[in-house]
């Protein structure tokens, strides 16, 4: 990992450890929460799906002309 992305991830990190001790209302607590469990589920059904690997398996390569879509979209 590179510096700054590292670094970006840490912010994100401490933010989501403050957020509780900042905010003092809970149902804004809930939301994050809730925002945050939806957010991993999506990311897991999103790598389960496997969609690149459709696209590999669907046509040997995905390269078609300008004019037509490929057909692994």
């Amino acid at each position: 990992m590179k510096g700054p992305q590292l670094a970006f991830y840490a912010a994100v990190i401490a933010a989501l450890i403050a957020f509780p001790l900042a905010v003092e209302n809970s149902y804004y607590i809930h939301l994050v929460e809730t925002i945050m469990i939806y957010a991993i589920v999506l990311f897991g059904l999103t790598s389960s799906s496997a969609t690149p690997a459709r696209c590999r398996s669907v046509t040997p390569a995905c390269s078609v002309s300008a004019r037509t879509p490929p057909a692994c979209w």
